[in-house]
């Protein structure tokens, strides 16, 4: 297995963990979807971390991911305020979980990180990098996360076009910007990710991401495009995953990269770029369109099902 040189460098509304304190499993957990709502913030700027804050993130997340098993935080908890962070306690999956989140003095757009304590059925990790700009991939990213029983939900905490861009047509293809979490190298969100390849070599990293009705050049019609990123790896779950979807929303409906398409493949994808140079992770990329998104947060039992085909629900990983 290759490294990545980066790997190595009841509701209460606040629950900070001093550095002496063990993590907050006495106390009442935070409602994971109030957590959400405090933590983010669409138009806050973004401001990029400083190389001592990501090596710190860094430590601090290879600790926590490999003192989830156990319930505690006690290794993680001192590096991740250093870096700017504090722990809180929340559920996932319907179990307890830590919740990473920036401090309050120190809203810098740097994510928020929720993590799965105790076994889990499979070593995933869903995320969502552009929650605001891809609408509506936050709460199908979290509903997901909390039906496969996953290791961990990341997600951004601003838009990641900054400095007044244009806000219409969010889904629309834009270039690269440094709050764009999923194409920046130098990120809270990419150092996690690593932290846990190293801890989880098996990990699956899933993301949801959306795209404007009609931007699939072989069919208008298109509302799923499946891809394993630059992770080869996971080529084979990628196309099970598409043949589920298929099943369920018309063969016409679903696109495998690059088998079907050219488009949204995820090649450039830095969490897809950073799985592939580990032999046994793979990486899941879901774009939806528009509708597509809309008709799954409108339709309990269509959400249900689509989750279902995403996870192989009753298959062996």
């Amino acid at each position: 297995m290759k490294k990545n040189s980066q790997s190595n460098s009841g509701l209460t509304a606040s629950l900070s963990i001093s550095q002496h304190q063990h993590p907050p499993d006495r106390f009442e957990a935070v409602d994971l979807h109030m957590l959400l709502r405090m933590a983010r913030e669409r138009d806050r700027p973004y401001v990029a971390p400083s190389s001592e804050a990501l090596d710190r993130t860094s430590a601090a997340g290879l600790a926590l991911f490999k003192e989830t098993q156990s319930g505690r935080c006690v290794q993680a908890t001192p590096h991740f305020r250093a870096a700017g962070f504090e722990v809180a306690a929340t559920a996932l999956g319907g179990g307890p979980a830590f919740a990473v989140r920036e401090l309050p003095d120190n809203h810098i757009g740097g994510g928020i990180y929720i993590v799965r304590q105790g076994p889990v059925p499979r070593e995933r990790i869903v995320q969502v990098p552009h929650s605001f700009f891809d609408v509506g991939t936050l709460e199908i990213g979290t509903e997901l996360a909390n039906a496969a029983v996953a290791r961990a939900l990341f997600v951004n905490t601003v838009h990641r076009y900054q400095a007044g861009r244009p806000r219409q047509n969010d889904d629309e293809d834009r270039e690269e910007a440094p709050a764009d979490l999923a194409h920046q190298e130098a990120t809270f969100f990419q150092r996690l990710t690593a932290s846990a390849l190293m801890a989880l070599p098996q990990l699956q990293v899933i993301q949801v991401h959306g795209f404007g009705d009609g931007a699939v050049p072989e069919s208008m019609q298109a509302a799923v495009v499946v891809s394993p990123g630059a992770a080869g790896a996971g080529a084979e779950e990628a196309a099970r995953v598409a043949a589920r979807l298929a099943a369920l929303l018309g063969r016409e409906r679903v696109f495998l990269f690059p088998r079907d398409t050219r488009k949204f493949g995820a090649q450039t994808n830095m969490q897809g770029r950073l799985v592939a140079t580990y032999r046994s992770a793979t990486f899941l990329h879901l774009e939806l369109s528009r509708t597509m998104r809309a008709n799954l947060r409108q339709d309990m039992e269509l959400r249900r099902a689509f989750i279902a085909a995403v996870i192989g629900t009753g298959e062996k990983p």
